[in-house]
């Protein structure tokens, strides 16, 4: 069984357990759909690290049950107004509810509690939920994946706290811009040379002007005396963006910023435009800076934030929005490289590398638009979904070989299990409202399992126990259960049914072909079988040829060339007597 072999899935009907899909040795693909074992529950979460999970029961919208499963402990916080989300933090310490917002009544509506042997409500701010653009940026209230920092964004300003913080006064530094911001945050580094000191790096998109935006990328350590010290690296404006993803490699060196501009908005396509740009920080000892960064950084003096003399950073646009649109883009999560889908359909996919953006090595072009990295690193999914057939291939980067190949059409969300060896494919509610399942697939394409739903909101492989991940051993591609690329069969000719080698046969004959050959296939029907109306059988033929000789089916020519030479003559003739007359 895999790690993590568990499919945890949120439906109309309530929360599903589904276990043991991945081990299903029957020859029906199509499971039945188990019961709900907690039935009428819309809004669940579970513990990134597998101890447990929270809910809203069914019965009481305003209340949250909290279960956690090392200590068989059952937590209950009752409120006035319902709940709208709920989201733990990264190792599970702290729990985020957020209730709907009512303006004099209930504008305090989000609210941080500890998690031990006792709920402790900590802190409360507004969140604001009547707004699809302000829940995009949810959570505004997050941890570092460590959880020595903590970060909250409202509105324009960012502030930035000790990750166990129990008040919301004492911020060690507070960023304030003139625009709505959007943050990003790098995994948490220890540094070689001083393993008593902690870093990460995180960047903001401060939307001043459309379709213009300001990108700051900062820089945060903490030493031994759990002193917290912010730098700001440098800053670069983008044009043309209505909106920005940001993604951070491995170990928090090179920073991907995926742009798009949607519709006609700036008059040059119909379809947008998208562009991606890779930000390499350096250190300066061993890397000049690089000239196309702005060098004036009275902007941010307001801040107080000093400027990092250790990193710069080196700015490369790796597709620019003339190149055609960037479909997917994924890092690696083992090596400082990404795997790039740019192009119109069919795109091409290729490997680039981190430092400089340049591509390693090309995977040809395909009709596919979504990249999912295997946990190892070693493995990707690379499927073509939306308005695509749903084609999906699993390749072997190391040896660059494809290892399986299969169907997932209408899926929405692909994810690996956390062994690595199992791909789960959703299709959900509301992007399609029909055909609502989940598929399970071995890494080699092999279907173990499918089960339907009236309606599904989300699937999800469930966290496993952090003492159980150290123990996961990412092994290869497993003796028989090798790709075998299925033969594409040659193109025939395409003949009728009934246009066999006996009616060829009986042509030539009719023709007056001597040479005929008496081999047929013996496959077909007999001789006596094939009788065409209005055409002599081949034994009749045969004999009034034997009779008769070729040269009787010559005398048809002759007796036609007699009719044209009579024509003629009677055409002298009149021509003749109109002469005649004209005299």
């Amino acid at each position: 069984m895999d790690h993590g072999d568990e499919v945890i899935c949120l439906g109309k009907g309530g929360v599903y357990k589904i276990r043991g899909i991945t081990s299903n040795k029957s020859n029906e693909n199509i499971i039945e759909k188990p019961i709900p074992y907690l039935p009428g529950v819309e809004i669940y979460t579970h513990e990134s690290q597998g101890r447990g999970y929270c809910y809203v029961p069914a019965e009481s919208k305003n209340s949250v049950i909290i279960v956690t499963d090392e200590m068989n402990k059952i937590l209950k916080v009752e409120g006035n107004f319902p709940v709208r989300k709920l989201q733990y933090s990264p190792l599970g310490s702290y729990l985020l509810i957020l209730t709907v917002y009512e303006q004099g009544k209930n504008e305090d509506n989000l609210c941080v509690y500890k998690l031990g042997n006792e709920l402790k409500l900590l802190f409360s701010f507004p969140f604001r939920t009547n707004s699809a653009k302000v829940l995009s940026t949810w959570p505004p209230y997050r941890w570092s994946n460590n959880e020595l920092w903590a970060f909250k964004v409202q509105d324009t300003c960012l502030s930035i706290y000790d990750g166990h913080t129990e008040s919301l006064d004492n911020p060690i530094e507070t960023l304030t811009f003139n625009k709505s911001i959007q943050l990003s945050l790098s995994s948490e580094i220890s540094n070689k040379q001083d393993l008593n000191n902690t870093y990460l790096n995180f960047a903001i998109v401060a939307y001043y002007s459309n379709p213009n935006v300001d990108i700051y990328i900062y820089h945060i350590e903490r030493n031994l005396d759990k002193i917290s010290s912010i730098y700001l690296i440098n800053n670069k404006e983008l044009s043309e963006v209505q909106q920005a993803q940001l993604s951070w490699n491995y170990n928090a060196t090179s920073l991907l910023v995926f742009t798009q501009v949607e519709g006609e908005t700036l008059g040059k396509s119909y379809f947008g435009s998208s562009s991606l740009h890779l930000f390499r920080i350096n250190n300066t000892k061993t890397v000049m800076p690089n000239d196309i960064w702005s060098k004036d950084k009275t902007s941010e003096s307001k801040n107080n934030i000093s400027v990092s003399n250790k990193y710069n950073v080196k700015y490369i646009e790796v597709v620019s929005s003339s190149e055609g649109p960037v479909n997917d883009v994924a890092w690696s999560p083992i090596e400082n490289e990404f795997l790039l889908c740019k192009g119109v359909i069919p795109p091409e996919l290729t490997l680039n590398s981190g430092y400089d953006g340049s591509p390693k090595l090309s995977f040809g072009r395909s009709r596919r638009n979504t990249i999912r990295w295997n946990p190892s690193g070693k493995w990707f999914a690379y499927g073509g979904f939306g308005n695509l057939a749903g084609e999906l291939d699993i390749w072997d980067v190391t040896k660059q070989k494809l290892i399986g190949q299969t169907n997932a059409s209408c899926c929405i969300t692909l994810e690996w299990s956390f062994g690595g060896r199992y791909l789960l494919a959703s299709t959900t509610s509301p992007r399609l409202r029909v055909d609502n399942a989940i598929r399970v697939f071995r890494y080699n394409g092999d279907l173990l399992g499918r089960i339907d739903f009236d309606t599904l909101y989300s699937a999800f492989w469930t966290p496993s126990l952090l003492s159980t991940r150290g123990n996961i051993i990412y092994r290869s591609v497993s003796p028989g259960r090798e790709f075998k690329p299925k033969v594409t069969p040659e193109k025939q000719v395409y003949r009728p049914r009934w246009a066999t080698s006996d009616f060829a046969e009986r042509m030539r004959v009719a023709r007056g072909i001597q040479d005929v050959s008496k081999d047929v296939n013996n496959q077909r029907k007999s001789r006596s079988e094939y009788i065409i109306p209005g055409l002599p059988t081949l034994e009749a033929s045969i004999a009034a040829t034997k009779k008769n000789g070729p040269a009787n089916f010559i005398k048809p020519k002759n007796r036609f060339k007699k009719k044209i030479e009579q024509n003629d003559l009677n055409m002298n003739s009149i021509n003749g007597l109109v002469n005649n007359m004209s005299l």
